[in-house]
């Protein structure tokens, strides 16, 4: 075991919003190849397990910070979770439904729809690609729920929003009308830091790959972090090392030139 690499999805090594929706060869050689060598890999997503596809589950990575770092999953083991409270859940629910928005809530491993406008789901579901069929309608307060994401109708009700949840994290997405929404001081960094300290990795040893502003904390918490070139013009004002864009292989790119692996 020698070093751990955690990277994001959407617009990492997926950009669905530029209809690039496969894992490109040089991508999945480059996992291939850290593992083979003993480094191990992990995916870092707002997404729950549920909603991971197959295609990035076929990566077979070592592990998953999941639900913006909210839980954690090493060799199909949760080794760490912070969920909303019931009041919290509630208030997400509440504040979604009043701007005419969607609310999509996660569990560890199922995922629930709440939805006041039809429209603005349907507008969603285009914008994140999302295959909608194993959606839950939600029904109970009464299981921990890791994240959620809120869809809005215009500019004025997602600014609503953000001035009337202030208990939680809020973080808006690239490009969009919709948020991430995490119990507050929990990021992808939480997650990241609980999974070097499981597993005992220095911190030199320690690499992140991301694009947009939710990847921030994990950014802050490795030794090396990497900002792909189409990522948010905020997160680039950071000064973070930046390799090539998703289309053009930027991940597997970063990785040759360092000589973290070998061509392929």
């Amino acid at each position: 075991m020698n070093r751990v690499f955690f990277c994001d999805i959407d617009g990492t090594i997926l950009d669905v919003h530029r209809d690039m929706k496969h894992i490109s060869a040089k991508t999945r050689y480059a996992f291939e190849q850290l593992k083979l060598q003993g480094d191990l890999v992990f995916i870092a997503s707002g997404r729950n397990y549920d909603l991971l596809s197959e295609e990035i589950r076929s990566l077979n990575a070592d592990g998953y910070v999941l639900c913006n770092g909210a839980y954690v999953r090493i060799n199909g083991n949760a080794i760490y979770s912070c969920g909303f409270t019931k009041e919290e859940t509630e208030a997400i629910l509440s504040c979604a439904h009043a701007h005419h928005g969607l609310c999509i809530i996660e569990a560890s491993d199922m995922t629930y729809v709440s939805i006041e406008d039809p429209e603005v789901y349907r507008k969603f579901v285009i914008d994140w690609k999302f295959q909608d069929h194993y959606l839950e309608e939600f029904s109970s307060y009464e299981i921990p729920y890791y994240i959620a994401m809120i869809g809005l109708p215009d500019e004025k009700e997602a600014s609503e929003v953000e001035k009337e949840l202030t208990q939680l994290n809020l973080i808006r997405h690239n490009h969009t009308l919709s948020f991430d929404v995490n119990v507050r001081g929990i990021d992808k960094g939480t997650g990241v830091r609980k999974a070097i300290e499981y597993l005992k990795i220095p911190y030199e040893n320690t690499y992140c790959f991301a694009d947009a502003m939710n990847d921030m904390g994990m950014l802050e918490n490795v030794a090396h972090p990497i900002i792909m070139a189409n990522a948010h013009p905020d997160l680039k004002a950071f000064g973070f090392a930046e390799t090539d864009d998703v289309l053009n292989d930027g991940f597997y790119k970063y990785l040759v030139r360092n000589q973290l692996i070998k061509e392929g």
